[in-house]
């Protein structure tokens, strides 16, 4: 799930800075919806210099790579992380996963068996088709 973090930052040109790791690993570990002041208010106990604003930003592009789910709440929309499954193909773009095709886990037995290596997840990460098509 991190590379699948980092690269929600890379693909908007930003850096996963040590703040937007604070607000991760906050979501990462309230496994119930919080707004963004809610994660303001735990992460700054860990992390005094984080800012309102990077917590904002940050909610926004990880909601916006399809990692957040939000819930409507009766003051203000609340998120949570998206947990996805070991082995998925997820689109950076619009949040579309899909469970692995048969021939993805035929490359994890292939991995074990010609290179001895042991793989329990098999992530690919990319753009959808309807995303490809949107950026071409």
């Amino acid at each position: 799930m991190q590379q699948i973090i980092t690269k929600a930052f890379q693909n908007k040109g930003l850096k996963l800075t040590a703040q937007r790791k604070a607000v991760v690993a906050t979501m990462q570990t309230n496994h119930s919806p919080l707004t963004a002041n809610e994660i303001f208010a735990l992460a700054q106990k860990k992390y005094p210099t984080l800012g309102l604003a990077t917590v904002y930003r940050t909610v926004e592009i990880l909601y916006q790579a399809g990692l957040l789910r939000q819930v409507k709440t009766k003051y203000a929309p609340a998120y949570i992380l998206r947990h996805l499954p070991e082995s998925t193909i997820f689109c950076t773009g619009c949040g579309l996963d899909s469970p692995e095709p048969a021939d993805l886990k035929a490359a994890l037995a292939h991995t074990e068996r010609e290179l001895g290596y042991k793989a329990n997840t098999l992530q690919v990460v990319g753009l959808c088709t309807d995303c490809s098509r949107k950026i071409s």
